[in-house]
């Protein structure tokens, strides 16, 4: 009697995933990867999100550039990005490398944090570059 030609071995690999499925495993993997305590990140644009801090009730505006690294004569600097607990930059802010926005501060949109900037905390800043907001 003949025998029938066994089944071929089923892989166990999973199924191949979709790149709407990657891109949302690497959406829902960002909180960690940011340092995001519980605060709220409305921008996409953050090139090396293991040098951003983003404290507790603190709140990334639309389109914000949180800038960790530079290039200045052909040499990357990197450094990180501390946004402080409660703190608010605008839409379309940009904080550049090594800046830091104090805890309760606001920074109004289009606004640009220098390099290596420190803005105290509780204080209202704006302008390109930031500087601190009469009223």
């Amino acid at each position: 009697m003949p025998s029938t030609p066994a089944a071929p071995p089923r892989s166990c690999a999973p199924p191949p995933r979709t790149l709407l499925d990657i891109l949302r495993a690497s959406v829902a993997a960002w909180p960690d990867a940011l340092a995001l305590d519980d605060g709220e990140c409305e921008t996409h644009w953050l090139p090396e999100p293991d040098l951003v801090r983003i404290r507790d009730g603190a709140v990334v505006g639309r389109a914000c550039v949180v800038q960790t690294h530079l290039f200045h004569d052909r040499v990357m600097r990197l450094d990180t990005v501390d946004i402080g607990p409660g703190a608010v930059p605008g839409p379309h802010t940009i904080a550049l490398p090594g800046s830091r926005i104090g805890g309760n501060t606001t920074v109004g949109p289009a606004s640009l944090v220098m390099a290596a900037e420190h803005l105290p905390a509780g204080a209202r800043w704006q302008g390109n570059p930031a500087h601190p907001s009469r009223g």
